[in-house]
């Protein structure tokens, strides 16, 4: 059945959230929004959150259109979402990704002096999701190929970031009570529609 909607963007989003095992907030957060169609092209956005003297709290672009629609059209803002309250400086950088999809993909994340790898590994079999309903914004996920992973790092300098992936509660509401819900996870082929004008 075709899609009453009209393409907004589709592209990859890449999510990687760690925490302790005491904690309750994330000890370090890094979301890269990749996105081949756009209104805005083309490009990469990281926002990063990586707490303490050595870390760095900022959005990484290389194309600064894109970084406007993304935040503007793209970006969900989900409540539990650790960028939600966050007013990061924006950086210039290089974005690459690099590993097998499949298996162990990584991002490297470079502006100035800083130089992050985050990486996913221990992927569980894929989930397909279909027809999201419209968020707040008049957008939906059309389709998307989920891939959860049990393990996860995020190293910035050479230093790894402490914390572990965690079960990210939200997750349930669209792959089941029994279904994967890791905070290290990346979304595949993500097609995001708007409503056809009436």
């Amino acid at each position: 059945m075709a899609d009453t909607g009209k393409l907004l963007w589709s592209g990859e989003h890449w999510i990687a959230y760690l925490r302790e095992s005491d904690g309750n907030t994330n000890s370090a957060s890094i979301g890269i929004y990749h996105t081949r169609y756009s209104p805005a092209g083309e490009g990469n956005v990281a926002l990063i959150s990586v707490p303490g003297d050595d870390g760095l709290q900022a959005i990484v672009t290389d194309e600064r259109d894109v970084l406007d629609f993304t935040m503007e059209r793209v970006r969900a803002a989900a409540p539990d979402d650790p960028f939600n309250d966050l007013d990061l400086p924006v950086l210039e950088g290089k974005l690459t990704r690099g590993g097998d999809v499949g298996n162990a993909p990584y991002w490297v994340l470079e502006a100035g002096e800083f130089s992050i790898v985050v990486s996913w590994s221990g992927l569980v079999e894929p989930f397909i999701m279909r027809g999201r309903a419209p968020n707040e914004k008049g957008t939906a996920v059309a389709f998307s190929v989920l891939m959860f992973a049990e393990k996860g790092a995020i190293i910035v300098n050479g230093v790894r970031a402490p914390g572990e992936p965690y079960i990210r509660d939200g997750w349930r509401q669209v792959t089941g009570p029994g279904g994967p819900a890791s905070s290290f996870c990346f979304a595949l082929a993500e097609t995001y529609t708007t409503q056809s004008p009436a």
